[in-house]
């Protein structure tokens, strides 16, 4: 019965914790935003955080409560899982939105237009410092609790389980990342000889982004593994 509450408690929180921030993300762009659609966006951001918001806080309010009246709760498997599946939920954004700016960059930098970028083509840098800056705060929120966690759970067996997987996640994130930008330049190379058009300089530049950021973050993902 402890571990179905457990398992609700937490899917709960995670569901309703990415619902508040992305509303949350969604009002504050509509905030920015100087097209008609702002109208229709801030409805649903504001749908979200009334919903979103007392569910979360009830059902985390309710977790954090368990875990502060028994120990045992810091340690399980469940609370390991919902954290760093947080984490993964709030970082992997984080970097996606990093990879749009740069991605547009580099496409603007070949006189293609934005919207023919791989990554937030039809976004806008304030959308992505929006959904970057949120995503980040809510990160370090979480990162204390986990650090928290590591420091006063009595057995550490399923954070250091669930660490390890969450590490190698982030290793196959990357690698596909990288493995997808050199794919493209590699099809750019070879297309040279060909007659060029646009379609290969949107191989070029979509492809360079994509290692560019892939490439260092599999470097440190694959380090931290090994080491």
């Amino acid at each position: 019965m402890k571990t179905i509450q457990r398992i609700y408690l937490y899917a709960v929180s995670l569901i309703s914790m990415e619902v508040v921030l992305w509303g949350m993300i969604g009002l504050a762009r509509s905030i920015f935003s100087d097209s008609s659609s702002g109208v229709g966006q801030l409805s649903q951001a504001l749908a979200l955080i009334l919903v979103g918001v007392p569910v979360f806080g009830i059902h985390w309010w309710w977790a954090q409560r368990s875990t502060n009246q028994n120990e045992e709760e810091r340690s399980s498997g469940i609370r390991a899982l919902f954290l760093y599946a947080a984490l993964l939920g709030l970082l992997i954004p984080l970097s996606q939105n990093g990879l749009a700016v740069l991605n547009r960059l580099i496409v603007n930098l070949f006189d293609i237009p934005s919207s023919r970028a791989l990554i937030g083509g039809y976004q806008s840098l304030t959308d992505n410092l929006i959904a970057a800056l949120f995503n980040a705060l809510v990160a370090v929120y979480f990162l204390n609790i986990l650090k928290k966690d590591w420091l006063e759970a009595a057995n550490t067996a399923a954070l250091t389980l669930t660490r390890r997987i969450y590490r190698y996640i982030w290793v196959l994130y990357s690698l596909v990342m990288a493995i997808t930008g050199i794919n493209q330049i590699l099809r750019y190379i070879f297309s040279l000889a060909s007659i060029r058009t646009d379609y290969e300089n949107i191989l070029f530049a979509n492809g360079l982004a994509l290692t560019l950021v892939g490439i260092p973050l599999w470097v440190w993902a694959w380090k931290v593994v090994q080491d």
